[in-house]
């Protein structure tokens, strides 16, 4: 077992990474409904990039810093499998079941059978997640202290061949729809990069202390490299009318890393003050996979009430309400959980 101070770094990260995550679909659902493509709404879905990596990133490194030293290797990978998934299918379930009540959307269809099993809107990460996992098992018996930077360097160049492709597509081929990107955000290889690294991070302790000392420089990193992105994605909107390549684009993946670095070695830097904010920070970090799993339900369901046209002066009030509704809604729910655990709904909704 770690000690504490290896975990709650962690947690305070994915409350960081979980709000931005929350902040974007609260915000930006207002935004683009509305067909509104400014720099505003950009600047979000620019941001919000950084997240799913780092909870990729996050993943990896505690799969790896509890990997046994001897013995079943696939065993750990294998049990967050069997909780992860009926959670996944559970809430995929229940998404398509508001969509359903709230928008109108058919609940018999082929896109509705698609996403009851690869996940609807954010819920992608959890089906990513899955495949890494598996991965992760089915891999074991070939796993080795030798072979380990071998697996690193397959995974990062997976990772960045993938955005390189997907760069030059845009170039060569402009894309006239999102469909693309909504594919690609739910294949597991794709992130094997980011998942790769926190497991690198957990099995070099010293990279992390040198991670650590150097947040500052990381942070600046993430600053400029988000400038760039930010640009490049405002101007193929300006371009194709919307940011229809948002993700896979070799600018996003320079300020993905650096951002992702950034939060980690600052959350670890400030853990060893473990000041107010942290500690808060940290305790919320215990519930930020009841979090994600509800949260868009919320936002669903809070727009649902609110008709369109909203005037252009509203929509960022109207997000900020929006966030606190979801992300205060979603956090009370998965502490209600915790305490009612054993609960019929509670296992099957967040698995306590």
């Amino acid at each position: 077992m770690a000690p504490p101070r290896d975990l709650r770094f962690l947690e305070a990260a994915r409350t960081l990474a979980m709000a931005v995550v929350v902040w974007s679909h609260a915000s930006n659902t207002v935004f683009f409904r509305e067909g509104d493509f400014s720099a505003t709404p950009l600047f979000t879905s620019c941001l919000v990039t950084f997240a799913v990596p780092t909870f990729f990133c996050i993943s990896g490194y505690l799969l790896a810093l509890f990997a046994p030293a001897a013995g079943d290797q696939a065993a750990r990978p294998l049990r967050q499998i069997k909780k992860i998934l009926p959670l996944f299918l559970a809430w995929n379930a229940l998404t398509l079941v508001v969509l359903r009540l709230a928008y109108g959307m058919p609940l018999v269809s082929l896109t509705a059978l698609a996403d009851l099993a690869t996940g609807p809107a954010q819920l992608y990460y959890l089906f990513a997640l899955l495949q890494l996992l598996a991965l992760t098992a089915l891999a074991a018996p070939f796993a080795s202290p030798a072979r380990e930077r071998v697996w690193l360097l397959a995974g990062v160049a997976t990772t960045l061949g993938f955005y390189l492709a997907s760069t030059l597509a845009l170039h060569l081929s402009p894309p006239a729809s999102h469909a693309f990107e909504l594919v690609a955000i739910k294949i597991g290889p794709v992130w094997l990069g980011f998942f790769g690294l926190g497991g690198w991070l957990a099995r070099n302790p010293q990279r992390l202390d040198a991670l650590t000392r150097r947040w500052p420089l990381f942070t600046a990193l993430a600053v400029c490299a988000f400038i760039i992105y930010w640009a490049d994605v405002d101007a193929q909107a300006r371009s194709l009318g919307a940011n229809y390549r948002q993700y896979f684009l070799l600018s996003g993946l320079a300020f993905q890393l650096a951002g992702c670095l950034a939060l980690l070695g600052g959350c670890r830097a400030a853990e060893a003050r473990a000041g107010r904010l942290f500690t808060l920070l940290a305790e919320t970090g215990r519930d930020t996979l009841g979090i994600y799993l509800a949260h868009y339900v919320l936002v669903l369901l809070f727009y649902a009430a609110v008709p369109a046209p909203v005037a252009p002066a509203y929509r960022l009030p109207l997000g900020a309400a929006a966030m606190a509704v979801s992300f205060g809604g979603s956090l009370a729910l998965a502490r209600l959980a915790r305490r009612h655990g054993g609960a019929v709904w509670a296992r099957v909704l967040f698995g306590v």
